[in-house]
């Protein structure tokens, strides 16, 4: 666990764990994780941890875990907000992941902020619970804003999922309207899935999310968009080229 380091870089190495996460980097600045393999079993047995962490390169690794292959993070509660250093400018790609949870999942510890992930060609299932998996409880405050993914070849459950609520309750959270975290800017585009649901994403009533873009999605899936509490959607059901699924394709409750 390299913390407060500058530099750090992994690389062409096979990591296995246990019931516990495997690369966390903490606090730190231009990170590079490459040619990389890891696997683990159990619970809690992440991959790679980003937290607080900025400059971040995950490029031609292949993770195999019995928990979230990537979760990125920020701290929690009051703690992570007053310390206040994001995980951003992080670039994911040309990576193969099989996970029981999310593939890359953003959060759910998050409250210095999570701005700026580029993901880029990576393969995620079939296992998986989800390909991009959104987590931000109520209580953590923060943001993730700026998602940019494209590339991503989807064998799991679903390609997108919110699940917001999901993550441990904070012993000194952020109270009232700060403690609901905004999700911004999420965009996922020329990508395919292969069974599963296309998207679900559920955000909070109180802090609608602001900007989804999903265009231009080749494949078969179970189920469709569903959206809800949101702003500024750009679904375009001329883009989606999916077949196999259960009508509707596209899903919109309370957005604007």
């Amino acid at each position: 666990m390299p913390v407060d380091c500058t530099g750090v870089t992994i690389n062409g190495m096979h990591l296995t764990n246990h019931n516990v996460w495997t690369v966390h980097p903490v606090f730190d600045t231009n990170v590079t994780i490459t040619n990389t393999t890891i696997t683990t079993s159990g619970g809690n047995s992440d991959g790679i941890d980003p937290d607080s962490t900025m400059h971040l390169l995950i490029d031609h690794d292949t993770i195999n875990t019995g928990d979230d292959a990537i979760a990125i993070k920020s701290g929690r509660g009051m703690e992570g907000v007053t310390i206040g250093k994001p995980s951003g400018d992080i670039t994911i790609s040309n990576s193969t992941m099989t996970t029981n949870e999310g593939c890359v999942t953003l959060g759910s510890e998050m409250s210095g902020g999570i701005d700026g992930v580029t993901i880029r060609n990576i393969t995620c299932g079939p296992r998986g619970q989800a390909a991009l998996k959104f987590k931000a409880p109520i209580g953590r405050g923060g943001f993730i804003r700026n998602i940019d993914a494209q590339g991503v070849n989807s064998l799991g459950v679903a390609m997108i999922l919110f699940k917001l609520s999901e993550g441990k309750t904070d012993s000194n959270p952020v109270t009232g309207l700060a403690g609901v975290p905004q999700l911004s800017n999420i965009s996922v585009t020329n990508s395919s899935i292969h069974g599963g649901t296309l998207a679900d994403m559920v955000g909070w009533l109180q802090k609608p999310t602001d900007g989804i873009t999903i265009a231009n999605i080749t494949g078969t899936c179970s189920h469709g968009i569903n959206i809800a509490n949101a702003v500024h959607v750009n679904v375009d059901p001329a883009t989606l080229h999916v077949t196999g699924f259960t009508p509707p394709l596209i899903t919109l409750t309370n957005v604007h």
